[in-house]
């Protein structure tokens, strides 16, 4: 097994991304919320 495929599968990894992606989503919508008038 490659550490990369290692990393990918690991539930930690996942769970990082996961709320990662969140806060980038909610970011981005209260920019675009700001910007709109």
């Amino acid at each position: 097994m490659s550490p990369r495929g290692a990393l990918t599968a690991s539930p930690k990894s996942v769970i990082i991304r996961g709320v990662a992606g969140r806060i980038y989503v909610r970011s981005v919508r209260a920019l675009r919320k700001l910007s709109e008038p």
